[in-house]
């Protein structure tokens, strides 16, 4: 049986499968074949979210990079947003 899930919800566990396989397997070597089998899902509904490979890997880098910048502003306390970071370390140049 089909089971339905919110958009944004189904992209993030493509990524986060494909995360695994990519580590498990290395880029090179993994296909969107192995990333749907890995999920249980069909190499269709991944396209139905991300054009190629390519764009998953791309997705997998911003949401890892996201979470390095989160992670960093939270240990600086002060900044809720990269943008305020980034302009109190410009202006300290200034």
């Amino acid at each position: 049986m089909r089971t339905v899930k919110d958009p944004k919800t189904r992209k993030q566990e493509i990524i986060k499968g494909a995360v695994h396989v990519f580590a498990e397997r290395g880029y090179d070597k993994t296909s969107i074949s192995d990333i749907a089998q890995a999920l249980g899902i069909s190499q269709g509904l991944c396209y139905r979210y991300f054009k190629s490979k390519e764009e998953i890997y791309d997705a997998a880098l911003e949401d890892y990079a996201e979470l390095i910048v989160q992670n960093n502003l939270r240990r600086q306390g002060q900044y809720t947003d990269l943008k305020s970071w980034i302009m109190n370390i410009t202006d300290s140049f200034g």
